[in-house]
């Protein structure tokens, strides 16, 4: 948990400390997100959409490396960097579950979603809250691990076709894994935050 001033006092980021390349490549990876969804809804799984869905992918590491190292943190990348994260793994999930024509795997792709997206705004709410406060909730590693396991088991759900089911079963598996995860960050976060807030509140 870091401390930062409060929100009332916190100075107003102008657009050229927003408009640098860790934020920059984050809006992109919500874009890549948008197109290989659109391409998957219409055209199903295939190697080129999972392609391109990693590389895209593969600049959540590459963006906060870039801030950390360059000193380019802001709290607009704070707040986007989890919205496009949740992007990443819900939108492409809906598209699967719109495209895929096996009602059982469509309901795993919803529920996988819709357990997950109540989790995610959950503790967004309750961050934010804090942040009012002046305090900064850190990323933990469940929640580094369990994104990475999301992006993982969206990649081979959109690689692989339904003509190798082993391989997509082995990403419904992974999805569920992700779920795991997310349930057990959801608890850590729940406690750290509850304690935090007894505290400030006293």
């Amino acid at each position: 948990m870091n401390k930062i001033p409060p929100i009332s006092e916190q100075k107003t980021e102008t657009l050229r400390e927003i408009a640098n390349i860790p934020n920059t490549l984050t809006i992109l990876r919500a874009g890549v997100v948008v197109y290989v969804s659109c391409i998957l809804a219409t055209d199903g799984p295939s190697f080129e959409t999972g392609a391109i869905y990693a590389a895209g992918m593969a600049t959540d590491w590459l963006d906060g490396k870039i801030a950390r190292t360059w000193n380019m943190q802001t709290r607009f990348g704070k707040r986007l960097d989890p919205i496009v994260d949740s992007m990443s793994f819900h939108i492409p999930l809906w598209a699967l579950a719109y495209q895929t024509s096996d009602n059982t795997h469509q309901m795993i792709y919803l529920a996988s979603s819709g357990l997950i997206a109540l989790r995610d705004a959950d503790l967004f709410r309750r961050s934010l809250r804090l942040e009012k406060q002046g305090e900064l909730f850190d990323v933990s590693m469940l929640w580094k691990v369990k994104t990475w396991v999301q992006m993982a088991a969206i990649s081979i759900l959109i690689t692989t076709p339904e003509v190798f089911p082993v391989m997509q079963e082995f990403g419904r598996w992974m999805l569920g894994g992700s779920a795991f995860f997310s349930l057990t960050s959801w608890v850590d976060y729940y406690q750290k935050l509850k304690t935090k807030s007894r505290k400030i509140l006293g």
